[in-house]
C-alpha cells in the first residue's frame, strides 16, 4: 500500500509536538522517530506502527523494558533512519528545542488533534463539578501558545484559553467548544485512552493508573 507522505508528515509533526520525538544517532544522517507508552496502551502504539506500513525503507521496531527509576515496564517503538524525519527534526527544533512549526499548524485536522490530545490531554472536575479540559502544553512559549490557538479556531473552529501554570502556560478548553471538540476527536482516540472523554462517549473502559499520561 502506497504510503500518503502528507498525511503521514502530519502525524508525525504532531506526534512530536506531544509526546514523539525525531533525533539523530550518532551513525545516520537522517533522523530517526521514537515514542514510548506504558503495556497498557499498546493499542496506542499499534496504531502509530501502522501510520509507517508501506513507507519505503524505513523499519519500525517494537520493544519492552524495565524503567530503572520506579522499576515498571515500558513498551518502546522506533524506526530507523529516514529523510522525512529529518526534514520534521530541522522544522521542529531549534538548538535541540522542541519548537511550534508555522508549517505544522497548517496541517491540523481533527486526527492530529486526538493524538495530540491523548498525549497531554486531560479530562477532570473542580470540588464544584465542573468539567475541566486541559492540554499540558507548558514545554512552549506564550506566543507558541497564542499560534495553537489561533490555529484551532480557524482550522477546528474550537476555543482553548491560555492559562498561567506556575511559571509557564498551558491550554483549557472553553465550555462552549466542549462538544465540537470530543464530537471531533472522539473517533480517533483509542480504546485505552478513552478514560479521557466525557462518559457519555466512553466505550465500557477504564482508567489507567500509569505514569506515561
Amino acid at each position: 500500500m502506497k504510503t500518503n507522505m502528507m498525511q503521514l508528515s502530519k502525524f508525525v509533526s504532531w506526534s512530536v509536538c506531544g509526546d514523539g520525538y525525531v533525533g539523530y544517532a550518532t551513525h545516520n544522517n537522517n533522523a530517526h522517530y521514537a515514542i514510548q507508552r506504558a503495556p497498557e496502551h499498546k493499542d496506542y502504539l499499534d496504531v502509530v506502527e501502522a501510520k509507517f506500513s508501506g513507507l519505503q525503507d524505513c523499519t519500525v521496531r517494537r520493544s519492552e523494558y524495565v524503567r530503572k527509576d520506579n522499576g515498571k515496564t515500558v513498551l518502546a517503538l522506533n524506526t530507523n533512519s529516514h529523510p522525512l524525519f529529518s526534514r520534521i527534526r530541522e522544522r521542529q527544533y531549534i538548538e535541540n528545542h522542541r519548537v511550534i512549526d508555522p508549517h505544522q499548524l497548517t496541517m491540523l485536522d481533527w486526527e492530529a488533534a486526538a493524538f495530540l490530545y491523548m498525549d497531554d490531554g486531560s479530562l477532570c472536575h473542580n470540588t464544584q463539578g465542573s468539567m475541566i479540559v486541559r492540554l499540558s502544553t507548558c514545554a512552549y512559549s506564550f506566543p507558541e501558545q497564542e499560534a495553537l490557538r489561533k490555529a484551532f479556531i480557524e482550522k477546528l473552529g474550537v476555543i482553548w484559553n491560555i492559562n498561567r501554570n506556575g511559571s509557564t502556560w498551558q491550554l483549557n478548553l472553553a465550555k462552549k467548544s466542549r462538544d465540537s471538540w470530543f464530537e471531533g476527536i472522539s473517533q480517533y482516540v483509542v480504546p485505552s485512552y478513552q478514560y479521557k472523554l466525557p462518559e457519555s462517549l466512553q466505550k465500557g473502559t477504564s482508567r489507567t493508573d500509569d505514569d506515561l499520561v
